[in-house]
């Protein structure tokens, strides 16, 4: 309501109020000050009343002992020589005149006092109505908006990147996987031109595992698609001058393909549903060794199929893919486990650097070197083309 403050060696009280207008607010801080002006005398005449009530009563006093002795002396007759009892009426009346001018002074000062203390509060400047109201103040508003946000959204930045632990780069696979060899590809370079980056991951993979014959690839989780990392790599070794069966375990129907290279090196690709005993899958991968060179088998993620952890005792080695910005650390983290626990030796992880689409539906016409054929469940016939090749 008010705040004291020193200027020049005096106390000043400046009186603030708030209120709907301009005019109601200065009227209002006007009527306060007065308030507070007449509360401040009625306290000093309230601390000085017994003083002057004391002074006021021996006044009183005085004044009916100098008439007792001046009706005294009036009675004594008149006389040339004074007798001594009127002597001492005399000297009395002297006195108590003396003590009547001494008590009067003191309540004359008395008054004086109580007219300064009262003076001592006084209005010096009577308020004027603000030319602007006090609230509300945009600017500050404003600011105080703009500091808010900032906060809100570095502690909301802090939060995402501390609970977010999706993949960004390369280093948090290996970490989350268990693995020193980490390869980044792209799905669209799979069945390209530029498959460089398989034909690195295969190189690596053969510079350590020489005799490797039969890879699992294994989605790290739900939101991953292997089909394209598996033809990639199939495709890289075809360039290599190999014959290679990719298997794919995640597939609508039932379906064989084929694509020749060069120097009789070609991939075959077959496709098959999930099938909860992996006859399809087993059927391929123990069958057909003395056909090809390496058996790539793709399976989804352990806790949507459990295709991968029955392949155990069928594959040599396995490697997880993940996707980068969408798969999460712990999907790769239990995936790996999960497959180690079954007996799989994870040996590379593949880092798809983009999303990647489901394959579009089959065109009417087979492309050149492709052959399709609709597969028995039991039995997976080929056919061969216009050529008879």
């Amino acid at each position: 309501m008010s705040a004291n403050t020193t200027r020049g060696g005096a106390n000043w009280i400046a009186v603030s109020v708030t209120a709907s207008s301009a005019a109601d607010a200065a009227a209002l801080a006007d009527a306060v000050a007065y308030a507070m002006m007449d509360q401040n005398a009625a306290d000093i005449d309230q601390l000085i009343a017994p003083t002057r009530e004391y002074l006021q009563n021996e006044l009183t006093r005085i004044n009916t002992e100098i008439a007792t002795v001046q009706a005294n002396l009036a009675k004594v007759p008149p006389s040339p020589l004074t007798s001594p009892a009127t002597t001492a009426e005399q000297t009395h009346l002297t006195l108590l005149q003396s003590e009547y001018g001494s008590t009067y002074d003191k309540l004359q000062a008395l008054a004086t006092e109580q007219q300064r203390l009262s003076g001592s509060l006084t209005l010096v400047q009577t308020a004027s109505p603000p030319v602007k109201p006090i609230d509300p103040d945009p600017l500050r508003y404003l600011a105080i908006a703009l500091v808010a946000g900032l906060c809100i959204g570095l502690a909301a930045v802090v939060l995402l990147d501390r609970f977010d632990d999706r993949l960004f780069e390369t280093e948090a696979l290996s970490q989350a996987a268990g693995t020193r060899l980490v390869i980044a590809v792209s799905h669209k370079d799979a069945l390209t031109a530029r498959a460089e980056p398989y034909a690195l991951a295969r190189a690596n993979l053969l510079a350590q595992h020489p005799h490797m014959r039969k890879l699992l690839v294994v989605a790290a989780s739900r939101r991953d698609l292997v089909r394209p990392i598996a033809a990639g790599l199939g495709l890289a070794g075809v360039k290599a001058g190999q014959k290679v069966l990719v298997v794919d375990a995640d597939a609508n129907t039932y379906v064989m393909q084929q694509q020749h290279g060069m120097n009789g090196s070609r991939m075959t690709i077959v496709s098959a549903p999930p099938d909860p005993d992996v006859r399809i899958a087993n059927e391929a991968a123990g069958q057909e060794d003395d056909k090809y060179d390496l058996t790539i088998m793709s399976a989804p993620s352990p806790d949507r199929d459990s295709t991968a952890v029955s392949l155990a005792r069928t594959v040599d080695l396995a490697i997880v893919v993940a996707t980068a910005k969408t798969t999460r650390s712990s999907d790769v983290r239990r995936t790996a486990e999960a497959l180690r626990l079954a007996g799989i030796q994870v040996v590379a992880s593949i880092f798809a650097t983009d999303a990647a689409k489901e394959a579009p539906a089959e065109p009417e016409t087979p492309a050149k070197e492709v052959y399709e054929v609709a597969a028995n469940q039991y039995r997976l016939p080929t056919w061969r083309g216009p050529t008879g090749s």
